[in-house]
């Protein structure tokens, strides 16, 4: 996934990679990987209630899909809350709808500098 987002540095104005990333070692890599591309990174964390995530991973592994336990849901919660390179957190408890304005709210002044004229802005934006 690194060399993905390199790649698309390389090309486009506003860069938006989605995964786990649970260890600040992984987080680290990213932003050195946006670093060398002359990217600001932003780091956004979507939580929602250990209990209502087990209630959704549960549905998921009885449609057959793989995921982790409630523990293992406790387990990077735990992890992640005591995260001190984490910029944003976005709590994911409401409504689809609700939670989409919610992270459009996050993502557009991203994009504004992103698509900002080369001479206005900095570099480009690593989500």
């Amino acid at each position: 996934m690194g060399a993905a987002a390199r790649d698309a540095l390389a090309t486009n104005k506003l860069v938006i990679t989605v995964g786990s990333f649970r260890s600040e070692q992984q987080r680290s890599r990213f932003r050195a990987i946006a670093k060398s591309c002359g990217a600001s990174v932003t780091t956004l964390r979507v939580v929602c209630p250990v209990k209502t995530a087990a209630k959704r991973i549960r549905t998921r592994l009885a449609l057959g899909e793989r995921g982790p336990d409630e523990e293992a849901i406790r387990q990077i919660e735990d992890g992640l809350n005591r995260a001190d390179d984490i910029d944003v957190v976005l709590t994911n408890d409401s409504s689809m709808e609700d939670f989409h304005r919610r992270i459009d709210a996050v993502l557009e002044p991203l994009i504004l500098v992103a698509t900002a004229k080369t001479s206005d802005r900095k570099g480009r934006v690593v989500v």
